[in-house]
């Protein structure tokens, strides 16, 4: 199982306008193959950053959602909120606590 983490901040204003591309882009992912949820996170301290995190079954299925995603007219518009700040990482989800 992996996780795909997105960090980054949004220009002043957008993070309204960001939130809706997101929920656009989510809809469109919905059923996709090894998918397992879609997250969105607000950083309290810091007013115009958040995450987004992605969980996938295997790498192939976050790799094929990725070349699919490219050139998307949602996803270009998600990154021109951005201020230009940005990262995504990939991480192995290495334990579970099913409690929580």
């Amino acid at each position: 199982m992996l996780m795909r983490i997105t960090w980054g901040k949004i220009q002043d204003g957008r993070w309204d306008e960001y939130v809706a591309l997101w929920q656009k882009s989510a809809a469109e992912a919905h059923g996709a193959k090894g998918l397992g949820g879609r997250w969105l996170l607000r950083d309290r301290d810091s007013n115009n950053a958040g995450y987004s995190i992605s969980l996938w079954e295997t790498g192939e299925d976050l790799e094929a959602y990725v070349a699919n995603q490219q050139g998307r007219p949602v996803n270009a518009d998600m990154v021109a909120c951005f201020t230009g700040q940005y990262v995504t990482t990939i991480c192995d989800v290495c334990a579970t606590d099913p409690a929580s």
